[in-house]
């Protein structure tokens, strides 16, 4: 069975491991956040992380978020950018509807906000094919490690209760996040010395409609 299945079943799909250059792309995801079993001055948190890597380097930065919105990935997209204060040449997600919706022609297409998002920081997008989230491997696989490690501190800390969503967002900066990011800081450089500098203002983190009235 196992001779038949080799040289007469059906063609099984191939991936080639993805090649990361420095300084190429940028890849963002969310991640659910509920396991953590984090509170808020008491109050059980239901939230998400938006886990933006680099892939080459697998430099990380997180951001804590509602839902999968064009506002929550233009905050952790910025606050990355802004981190790090250059920019990479792409910027690649799977095909989320804060980056993507369905075309009339069958098939997803880039939504207008998003666009505008990378063209001010000089980015391009690129994302997965339909089904193919191994395309955003790297930041698929650093989502499990980032919550193991994200666990492991909160069980040194002693507790999983904060004061606000801000001490929440600032401890795991300067926490977990801090400490995967110790040891890339080789490949990071690399990184940056091929990267733009970040030269433009901050997006405004909401978006302003007219209201007849």
């Amino acid at each position: 069975m196992r001779l038949w299945r080799a040289t007469k079943g059906p063609d099984k799909e191939v991936f080639f491991p993805q090649e990361h250059r420095p300084g190429e792309a940028a890849q963002t995801d969310f991640t659910d956040g509920r396991e953590l079993e984090i509170t808020i001055d008491g109050a059980s948190f239901s939230h998400l992380l938006c886990h933006f890597v680099l892939p080459y380097s697998n430099w990380e930065w997180v951001t804590v978020c509602n839902s999968e919105s064009i506002a929550a990935i233009r905050r952790g997209v910025q606050s990355a950018l802004f981190r790090l204060g250059h920019h990479p040449a792409w910027h690649q997600t799977d095909n989320s509807t804060a980056a993507t919706h369905q075309s009339g022609e069958g098939h997803r297409k880039f939504n207008d906000d998003y666009v505008a998002m990378l063209d001010h920081f000089g980015m391009k997008p690129r994302t997965t094919e339909v089904g193919a989230k191994e395309q955003n491997g790297d930041v698929e696989a650093s989502n499990g490690a980032l919550k193991r490690r994200i666990e492991q501190r909160l069980l040194v800390r002693g507790s999983r209760d904060f004061d606000s969503i801000e001490d929440y967002e600032r401890w795991l900066a300067e926490d977990p996040v801090a400490r995967g990011n110790r040891g890339r800081r080789t490949r990071l450089a690399d990184e940056l010395a091929v990267m733009p500098a970040v030269r433009v203002d901050r997006l405004p983190e909401f978006k302003e409609v007219d209201i007849a009235v």
